[in-house]
């Protein structure tokens, strides 16, 4: 990968991280953690940030309502997809294109 996009990788990834540290959990859970997950295929790298916290009602209005992280991670990945798990939490599915 080239520099430049290594670095879109870091600062996405930990923008996503610091959604699940901010907003996913209430301090009431046991289990207050996030799980990053990496992969490589059809010429892209993959990463999937979940928890399984509070989760977000709607994705597209808080995106849409001054969520600047979102703002972020979509303007630094190539594609990117935010949703709403069923059993609760979100999942942040960030892609870059390999060389």
């Amino acid at each position: 990968m080239e520099p430049a996009t290594i670095e879109r990788v870091r600062a996405s990834v930990t923008e996503a991280c610091a959604n699940c540290i901010q907003h996913a959990y209430d301090g009431e859970c046991e289990c207050e953690t996030f799980v990053i997950e990496a992969e490589t295929g059809d010429g892209e790298l993959i990463i999937r940030v979940s928890d399984r916290g509070r989760g977000i009602a709607d994705v597209e209005e808080r995106r849409l309502d001054g969520g600047f992280g979102f703002e972020l991670i979509e303007g630094l990945a190539d594609a990117h997809e935010i949703t709403q798990l069923e059993e609760g939490g979100i999942c942040v599915v960030l892609r870059f294109a390999l060389l």
